[in-house]
């Protein structure tokens, strides 16, 4: 079931939540979500967090992205994914939670290593480089392997 709130914006809902079972990459522990569909959602400030940003600056992802020597690198899909994230219904209580689909981490972790590897991040963000770094190489791994299961479920349906 979805929901549209007064700004005509989509709500969805949850089944799946991360409070008692967060999705954990090395030592990064990130809120994720199943939505009805069977969307994987990471929430907006686990993500944020994920890769070593202020978790309550969550909704500053586009403009860090968006900056003078990050955005040459940010392909023409990530941006609106992460203009406009996916609002759902956190299935714990206590509202509305903003999320991204799973799979555009490791795109924004590629976008950042692209960064520091042509030499235009500043001090702070090669600290964030190191940390998408790890995430990475977790990520490509796990997500090799998730995906090859999830096409052997389907070509056996």
């Amino acid at each position: 079931m979805d929901w549209e709130l007064s700004n005509g914006q989509k709500t969805y809902e949850s089944y799946c939540s991360a409070a008692d079972k967060p999705l954990i990459i090395g030592d990064i522990k990130i809120q994720c979500y199943v939505l009805e569909d069977e969307t994987r959602v990471l929430s907006q400030r686990g993500m944020t967090a994920g890769i070593g940003l202020n978790p309550d600056a969550g909704f500053r992802m586009p403009h860090f992205l968006a900056s003078r020597t990050i955005k040459p690198f940010v392909s023409n899909e990530l941006m609106p994914a992460l203009k406009y994230p996916i609002l759902f219904q956190n299935p714990s209580g206590g509202g509305h939670v903003y999320g991204y689909p799973a799979t555009i981490l490791p795109e924004i972790c590629k976008v950042i290593l692209n960064t520091r590897q042509a030499g235009a991040l500043n001090k702070q963000q090669k600290t964030l480089a190191n940390r998408c770094e790890a995430l990475h190489k977790i990520l490509d791994k796990f997500l090799r392997n998730d995906q090859a299961k999830w096409a052997k479920r389907r070509e056996a349906a």
